[in-house]
């Protein structure tokens, strides 16, 4: 596999293929014999499939066994009067297995661009059906098979007879619709693809020199030179059927014909369409190319933005992306300099040290200097490939070329990193498993986990509820340094916000894996509210993970149903979610259909009922997008299981955020039952489980040994929390907190006291630690344990304790914990032995040695501790940071 910054030598094949299109540059290949560019095609309004404010059409291709074809589109206007000189407007192809597309026609028309999107398979759009069993229709053409029409060329059939040829002549003779409509500018009109469809576009945009600028989403030319199984179907081919499939229908014969400006996306690691491919594309074409790669960017993706800039750019003449430079080299510094009309404000380098097949190589992207608009970094040991990224001031991306480097010198073996599984219960007391003195309930998962790594009696976290703690733990940041830092609201956005950094950028830019799959509650999207029928972002991913799958809020509040990375997953845009304070729809709730309820509420969850069970707000629409409470930890199991077995050759973060024990308690009916204490015993009972089933997985890839895992709570118990669900009156002799005073949204020791166990086979020794530690110290400490250095404003509260964790000799953990109660005006100092509470204007303070339930208060009799702990809690909080 080559990468290059210049045009690139190709095969031998190949040079006499693009001898014969430097003679004739303007062949259009086996469409030259029709009236391709010249006619305009017959339409007509079709019924099917309507999409309001989208018209549906049929028109006319080439012709087929002796009938004209016909494909079905969808076309879309903007909103209001076109302009004098009419409106810009793009050709939309989809991808392999796609079909016409509502809602990217609608798209391109909130952006001002008049789109036309077709099925090019000849069927009807009906949407969620599988291309394969998609209605036809009597006029289409002959049906895909293979990628070059190989067999139908090894049979000798006509190219009237290939789906590939009919392909392209639907997209042209959409082109000449367009210019047909009168309210359409007919020098404004432009192309765009993706996957398979970018194929198409990138040989249509050699074939109809017409269009004003392309765009393509992963697909591209010279695929018979990739390394992915494109290009070995071309491999194993005859010489003969190899040149005669490059010269039909290989995009690099058409590509030098192009002059007008052309948009390459991709990720380097893309399956199907290697980045040499796609940069050999770029650079074949006369006109200007603009290249946008990014790690970790999924197959066929489109970016958020640049596609519609770099279109603005061209038929509306305004600002354009980041220009890119020539990659330079100074010694062990590498550069590229980029121009643009705004300021850079970032640049990164992505790279891999990998060799072999592309999309099998790991890719890291780390920041890079960035001066005046060049971009620079020294080349980690072993790099094989490289190029720069850059983001201006309003976050659009351009790259540079890509670099491979043959001489390489291969990077010398380093230990490999450990995994890192962090397991956050919700709302699981000190009490409540059996491995911290549970005699009425059994956790033989979690007391594996003890019993096999190190059990901390003071392991905290840093907050009584759950986004505080959460917050925190990401941050490494007390929450009430945070304005809106309180339990998130149904419609919450995005609490911690893009540049922050994080727990998972930290692992991230040591080249971790990362992902957060459970419980979320730190809120998405942008204000006033998420946009729960588009993309939710900023998120997880725009903090450091690279995948997340989530209850967005909590089991007991709005709206019931799975985030997947950006978007709420299975929504059927035809049944839209809305979300509010307010019953809008004047739905069903626990307050009017009480005796309804499978369990009852208490305390405000009287909202929309959803699974016989009221929430907290209200929400409607989504159907098909909504959980089973029951189903929840298996959800969360099967997700998990499946990313590490995808991550399991290189090291990886997950946070797996369970639901349990947070209320509603309904567990998946195999777990109800299983004890004596109600759903809340049987949801401890499921937790375990869901511990098992990761160690389990670990154990069967053979990761068990080089993995870490740390096992927390988020917070203390409750029982009754807001349903009548039992949990009081079966409790027993049952003791969710242990031995301590309070519970969830307390300062009390029962409020944050929670299980905390860290294990790690072969390097932390089996044990009970006394020492200190807290959720917030997971972002220094495992920053330490991937040594990655934090800069001074990062993660302000968060103690670097690893050796602590790790149960090194004579390590010692924190000397000191502020814990937050349900708000700022609780909170709690603890140094040492001894512990100041705040509550409103009331004082208490306790010697924990001596009075660990917290029954004798001190405060007015140890005057000079207690006057001493004050200050050090004011100074505390007030500072900004306590990190050492």
């Amino acid at each position: 596999m080559t990468y290059g910054t210049q045009r690139l030598e190709a095969t031998a094949v190949l040079f006499a293929i693009l001898a014969i299109a430097v003679q004739a540059q303007d062949t259009i290949g086996p469409w030259r014999k029709t009236d391709l560019l010249a006619a305009t095609p017959k339409h007509y309004p079709s019924d099917q499939f309507n999409v309001p404010g989208v018209k549906s059409i049929m028109y006319e291709g080439l012709t087929y066994k002796g009938k004209t074809t016909r494909f079905y589109g969808y076309y879309r206007t903007p909103e209001g009067a076109a302009p004098a000189s009419g409106w810009p407007a793009v050709v939309l192809v989809h991808g392999g297995g796609g079909t016409a597309g509502a809602g990217w026609v609608e798209e391109w028309a909130k952006h001002g661009y008049a789109a036309i999107s077709m099925d090019l398979e000849g069927h009807l759009p009906k949407p969620g059906v599988p291309h394969n069993k998609r209605p036809g229709h009597p006029w289409s053409g002959p049906a895909r098979a293979g990628n070059f029409e190989e067999g139908k060329i090894n049979k000798g059939l006509p190219v009237e007879e290939h789906w590939f040829y009919h392909a392209i002549g639907g997209v042209v003779r959409a082109h000449s619709l367009l210019r047909s409509f009168p309210e359409i500018d007919k020098d404004r009109i432009g192309i765009e693809g993706y996957s398979w469809g970018g194929v198409l576009t990138s040989v249509a945009v050699g074939v109809d020199s017409r269009f004003k600028f392309g765009i393509t989403h992963t697909g591209c030319g010279f695929l018979h030179e990739g390394d992915s199984y494109l290009g070995k179907s071309f491999q194993r081919r005859s010489p003969e059927k190899l040149k005669e499939s490059l010269a039909l229908y290989e995009a690099s014969t058409y590509l030098p014909n192009v002059e007008f400006p052309m948009l390459w996306t991709c990720s380097p690691t893309d399956l199907h369409f290697p980045l040499d491919c796609t940069q050999k594309s770029a650079l074949a074409t006369k006109g200007p190319s603009h290249l946008w790669v990014k790690v970790g960017w999924g197959h066929a993706r489109r970016p958020e933005k640049e596609p519609y800039v770099f279109a603005d750019s061209v038929v509306r003449r305004s600002q354009p992306l980041p220009q890119r430079g020539e990659l330079v080299q100074d010694g062990k510094t590498w550069s590229a300099t980029f121009t643009s009309p705004f300021a850079l404000q970032k640049a990164e380098l992505c790279y891999t040290t990998d060799t072999g097949v592309s999309h099998k190589r790991k890719w890291h992207a780390i920041p890079a200097r960035l001066d005046a608009g060049r971009a620079s970094a020294e080349l980690p040991e072993g790099t094989t490939v490289f190029f720069f990224n850059v983001t201006d001031a309003d976050g659009r991306m351009a790259s540079s070329l890509s670099r491979e480097l043959k001489n390489a010198k291969p990077a010398k073996p380093k230990p490999r990193k450990p995994n890192v599984i962090v397991i956050m219960a919700d709302d699981l007391g000190y009490g409540d498993v059996s491995c911290y003195g549970a005699t009425e309930i059994s956790t033989p998962h979690i007391d594996r986990l003890a019993k096999e790594g190190l059990r901390f009696t003071s392991g905290y976290c840093s907050a009584s509820t759950c986004t505080p703690t959460r917050f925190s733990f990401l941050t490494g940041k007390y929450a009430f340094r945070q304005k809106g830092a309180g339990i998130a609201p149904p419609n919450a956005t995005a609490l911690i916000q893009p540049g922050t950094v994080t727990l998972p950028s930290i692992l991230k830019q040591a080249g971790y894996a990362t992902a957060v799959i459970g419980k979320w509650h730190l809120g998405l999207g942008k204000k006033p509210a998420p946009n729960w029928n588009g993309e939710l972002k900023p998120g997880p991913l725009e903090i450091g993970f690279d995948r997340c799958f989530l209850l967005p809020t909590t089991n007991d509040r709005v709206p019931c149903v799975y985030v997947e990375d950006h978007r709420v997953r299975n929504l059927d845009p035809e049944d839209p979610l809305w979300v509010s304070h307010r019953n809008i729809d004047k739905q069903p709730t626990g307050k009017t259909h009480r005796k309804t309820l499978k369990m009852d509420w208490h305390r405000g969850h009287n909202g929309t009922i959803h699974n016989g069970i009221s929430r907290i707000g209200f929400f409607g629409g989504g159907h098909k997008a909504r959980f089973r409470d029951e189903d929840l930890a298996d959800a969360w199991v099967t997700e998990s299981v499946k990313w590490i077995k995808k991550q399991q050759s290189s090291p990886f973060f997950l946070f797996f955020s369970s639901h349990d024990i947070h209320v509603p308690r309904m567990p998946h009916e195999r777990f109800q039952g299983k004890t004596s204490l109600g759903y809340r015993g049987d949801a401890i009972v499921e937790l375990d489980w869901c511990v098992g089933e990761l160690l389990e997985t670990l154990e069967r890839l053979k990761l068990t040994e080089n993995t870490l895992v740390v096992f927390c709570s988020d917070n203390g118990p409750r029982l009754n929390d807001g349903y009548k669900d039992g949990a009081v009156e079966k409790n027993g002799e049952h003791k969710p907190a242990g031995p301590y005073k309070g519970g969830k949204y307390t300062v009390y020791e029962g409020g944050t006291r929670t299980p905390f166990i860290t294990r790690w086979p072969g390097t932390i020794k089996p044990g009970v630690s006394d020492e200190m530690v807290c959720t917030i110290d997971l972002a220094a400490s495992l920053g330490a344990l991937v040594g990655q250095d934090l800069a001074d404003s990062a993660c302000p509260d968060s103690f670097d304790v690893l050796p602590a964790l790790l149960g090194k000799p004579s390590a010692k953990g924190r000397g000191h914990l502020l814990q937050q109660g349900n708000n700022s005006s609780k909170l709690a100092l603890r140094t040492g032995n001894w512990k100041l509470l705040r509550q409103g204007k009331r004082y208490e303070l306790y010697d924990l040695d001596k009075d660990p339930g917290e029954g004798s208060n001190l405060y007015k009799t140890a005057v000079e501790i207690a006057a001493r702990l004050k200050t050090q809690m004011e100074k505390l909080e007030s500072n900004g940071r306590s990190r050492p």
